[in-house]
């Protein structure tokens, strides 16, 4: 579900708004993991991303260990391609064999990116994200 800018501001918050109090699961991956959403606390639509592994265990990553994940991954350059698409509203090229720490990552920066722009909705949300990220790459 790609938005190619803050503009569609107004359907990210119907988004959120469906979330209500309720856990959602927004993706279920090949090794039967999922992606669940819950709601947060920074803002009346904010909601959290939990990674659920496919025992069960739950992680909810802060931003600086899928920043991590994506530095040592064997596909980076392709997964930093992959993320500015996904920044820009596109889907990800998937042109290279992904693991599922990338698969993860690549969905967590899909609803950061969202999540963001619900919470800075005048244009500078997802942009910190990416910024926060590029910083990281750079100086680790």
């Amino acid at each position: 579900m790609p938005y190619s800018n803050i503009y569609e501001i107004i359907k990210l918050k119907k988004v959120a708004e469906n979330f209500g109090d309720k856990r959602n699961t927004v993706k279920k991956f090949s090794d039967g993991s999922e992606l669940i959403t819950e709601h947060g606390r920074k803002s009346e639509n904010d909601f959290k991303i939990i990674h659920k592994s496919k025992t069960g265990k739950e992680k909810l990553y802060k931003h600086e260990e899928i920043f991590d994940k994506v530095n040592n991954s064997s596909n980076k350059d392709k997964l930093l391609e992959d993320i500015n698409l996904i920044f820009n509203g596109l889907p990800p090229s998937k042109n290279y064999v992904a693991n599922i720490d990338d698969e993860v990552s690549l969905e967590f920066f899909k609803w950061v990116f969202i999540q963001e722009d619900i919470n800075y909705p005048k244009g500078k949300g997802r942009k910190l994200t990416l910024d926060a990220l590029n910083y990281y790459i750079d100086n680790n």
